[in-house]
């Protein structure tokens, strides 16, 4: 079984960064496979990830178009989620992004929304979005901190 990592941005300083990192690093002295992906690389780190996967190079797309950006995120998401079972993901667009990709699976998928962030501060329409879909997905397992 390969556990698939998703980030919204790859190479940034930052508490998830480095939280994601060791995540990985435990994995890998467990022996457990797993793949890291990301939307956005932003650059910010000198040593790039070079085991993650990611969709966009540069963070301007995000900020000129953030409808495109998400549909083309959602996207990728779906297909990179066909062949895995176990999916953690470390934000709320992220997690409800694949729920919303999970409901058009025929196999049961597990979602753990690894959120450091408190729920309540999170945007209004994330949180609508994800409650929402927590109550459709009846074949996932979703666990979450919130």
């Amino acid at each position: 079984m390969t556990i698939a990592i998703f980030k919204l941005y790859a190479n940034k300083i930052g508490g998830t960064e480095k939280a994601v990192q060791s995540l990985v690093s435990i994995l890998n002295q467990n022996r457990y496979a797993n793949e890291c992906y990301a939307a956005v690389d932003v650059k910010e780190v000198q040593n790039s990830d070079d085991k993650c996967i990611t969709l966009y190079n540069c963070e301007s797309f995000l900020k000129k178009n953030k409808l495109k950006f998400y549909i083309n995120y959602y996207l990728f998401l779906f297909h990179n989620i066909q062949k895995k079972q176990l999916v953690i993901s470390t934000d709320i667009a992220t997690s409800s992004l694949l729920m919303l990709a999970n409901l058009m699976r025929f196999t049961r998928l597990n979602i753990i929304c690894w959120e450091h962030y408190p729920f309540e501060k999170n945007s209004r329409i994330w949180q609508k979005i994800f409650k929402c879909l927590i109550f459709l997905n009846k074949k996932s397992v979703i666990v979450c901190n919130s």
